[in-house]
Order: C-alpha cells, then structure tokens, then sequence
C-alpha cells in the first residue's frame, strides 16, 4: 500500500533514518560491545539493555525505509478540489457548538491535530472523503457523535 506524504514530512523522516544509522546505531554497538566485556553474559543487566535498545533501533529504522521506499507525494496528486480528498483543507461547521472547525487532510506521518492536519485514514477525514460542500457528516467518537457541515474545500497545495 502507498505511503501518503509531504516532501516536509519526507525530508524528517530521511533526517531522522540518517541520524539513527549514523549516529544511534553505532552508539549502541559500542554499548553492546562494552558490556559484553564485563563477562558472564547470561546476568549482564547492561548488555541486555544494549540488546533491546539495538532491537528497538532496528524496528525504527525498518519501519521508516518501509515508509521511504512506498513515498507517494501529496503535493504531486491531481488533486481536484472540488470535493474532499487527501491533500485538500476543509472549513467545517459543528452543528452542535455552532463553531467552525479548520482541518487539512495529509498522510499519517503529517499528522498534528493541534495544527489542525489529520490523517486521510483518521475517523473525521474517513468521513468526509467524496462530500462536497455544503454536505453534512456524522463521526462517531469515543466521547459521542459529532455532526459537521462542510462549509468550504481548497486546495492544500
């Protein structure tokens, strides 16, 4: 499956990979590597940490080549505007406080709910794909129903 995503979160994400295997990585090696030299392995509480800090290491750098390697840019999508899709900003009204509400819909790894960006696969933007404006939508959440009215759509890049 594609990885949906910003050149802005690309280059962090590309940033953070390098540190890890620059940095991180042999950190962690040369910690291994000194509490292995302490002796008897099978209760060396230091080299045990060093092992699970390395296996902890590894998941991350797994998982953020994962997430390189399937990069479609958001910015690069034909994005019609017309309707709500991944890279669009909406203006919604929640019909019950009688506010409106900004959000911009970006990929996972965008995500910064108090900057108002949320994911495409997040409960309010799963319910606002393919509404136009002037549709209304109802999101379940944890603390009830919240009802939305799309107010307007643009573009987010």
């Amino acid at each position: 499956m594609p990885n949906y995503m910003t050149h802005k979160t690309h280059n962090r994400l590309h940033k953070r990979l390098k540190h890890l295997i620059n940095t991180e990585k042999p950190a962690v090696t040369r910690e291994i590597s000194v509490a292995a030299e302490h002796g008897d392995l099978s209760e060396n509480a230091e080299y045990d940490a060093a092992k699970a800090k390395q296996e902890l290491l590894s998941k991350e750098i797994f998982n953020i080549t994962q997430k390189l390697d399937g990069t479609n840019f958001i910015e690069e999508l034909n994005i019609p505007g017309d309707r709500v899709t991944l890279g669009v900003s909406v203006i919604l009204e929640d019909i019950e406080q009688n506010k409106k509400v900004p959000y911009t819909i970006l990929g996972p790894d965008d995500s910064d709910v108090e900057k108002g960006i949320i994911s495409y696969l997040s409960p309010i933007a799963k319910c606002l794909i393919g509404k136009v404006t002037g549709d209304t939508c109802v999101v379940q959440t944890p603390s009830g129903k919240l009802t939305y009215k799309l107010l307007e759509i643009t573009k987010a890049f």
